[in-house]
């Protein structure tokens, strides 16, 4: 011990600042990441944080959580943020800008972020930096029409098949409350209506009502309407289908050729991040394109990549996107959605839910 005593303060006091400053800096060389935990944060840490932290010696500390849950954290640290670089859903990845809690990503500082499809970063385009985006949505998971081949007597290929008056009791649909509205307003969108009027889509829905089994809004629901038999083609997302299948139903799933919706999960930097620098590399890494291809396959989502950089093959079991689908889907603008959702919510429950069954 007297050893070490001695060989401490032959160090002297510049050295030892020296050496003090130095494990400062070492120890500030981290990134911390809120996320979801379980099967979301194993992927993340497996295919993502160890490599990038091979890659840079950035550390990277992970704070599990839902997405609400940790929305709220960073609510509660706005002041004094604890947290870098947070993954949620496409609706909180809008609500964090507009609430002041993370900062436009410049492309200059981020490179990698022009990996990304175009419609995806049209729909997260910072409305006081331009040229810059709010975050970065990287995990598509599409909205597309699912359905037994064995019982619907013909291929399903566009929305408007689920008029067809063989489907007759025979579909089910999703409320305002899933996916973002994304039934809703997609039909709106090809009835000539606006996220500001859904008059057009809340009329198409009525003249479909006589083909409406029921309303499946939880995945489980769908899952078991579709296996039964009870409901013969339900819209639902990608993801969600890809895990019916892989317990054996026996379904199809199109993609319309009126377009599809895109819904997901992307990253944002939060503001005043306490390792902005760190951050930025991390961000950077995140969208590169093995980090989104090998992350959206794993869980079930579909690469938001452009068709350029897009690997010509994925193994996603059958449930990806086309890059031309992918370029041309539609993200609706979460900022209005959230304006919206309640007074949408509020006008399906009197317009729509008192036609089931009649």
């Amino acid at each position: 011990m007297s050893n070490i005593i001695g060989k401490i303060a032959r160090l002297g006091g510049a050295a030892i600042a020296s050496l003090v400053i130095a494990q400062s800096a070492a120890h500030a060389e981290e990134v911390v990441l809120a996320t979801w935990g379980g099967f979301y944060e194993k992927i993340v840490t497996e295919i993502v944080n160890i490599p990038f932290t091979a890659a840079t010696g950035i550390k990277v500390r992970v704070v599990p959580g839902n997405a609400q849950d940790n929305y709220a954290k960073l609510v509660a640290q706005k002041d004094k943020p604890q947290i870098d670089v947070m993954l949620t859903n496409h609706v909180w990845l809008a609500r964090a800008y507009a609430d002041g809690l993370s900062e436009a990503i410049n492309p200059k500082e981020i490179p990698s972020i022009d990996n990304l499809a175009t419609s995806s970063l049209d729909a997260y385009k910072a409305p006081d930096a331009p040229g810059q985006y709010t975050g970065g949505l990287m995990w598509g998971d599409g909205f597309v029409i699912a359905y037994r081949p064995d019982l619907v007597p013909f291929e399903i290929k566009k929305w408007s098949d689920l008029w067809d008056p063989r489907l007759k009791g025979k579909i089910a649909i999703n409320s305002p409350r899933t996916s973002s509205a994304a039934f809703l307003l997609m039909i709106n969108k090809i009835a000539g209506g606006t996220m500001e009027n859904v008059d057009p889509g809340l009329e198409k829905i009525k003249e479909l009502m006589p083909n409406v089994v029921a309303i499946a809004d939880s995945p489980a629901q769908v899952v078991q309407m579709l296996t039964s038999g009870e409901a013969w083609a339900i819209p639902y997302n990608l993801s969600s289908l890809k895990a019916a299948v892989d317990k054996g139903a026996n379904l199809k799933w199109v993609a319309p050729e009126e377009g599809v919706v895109m819904v997901g999960g992307g990253a944002l930097l939060v503001r005043n991040a306490p390792h902005r620098d760190a951050a930025l590399k991390y961000l950077d890494y995140w969208w590169s394109v093995q980090s989104v291809v090998g992350t959206s396959t794993k869980i079930g989502f579909t690469p938001m990549l452009k068709k350029d950089v897009m690997p010509a093959s994925l193994d996603a079991g059958g449930f990806a996107l086309t890059p031309a689908q992918i370029e041309t889907s539609t993200v609706f603008d979460i900022e209005t959605f959230s304006r919206n959702i309640d007074g949408w919510s509020d006008r399906w429950n009197r317009e729509i839910v008192p036609l089931l069954g009649n």
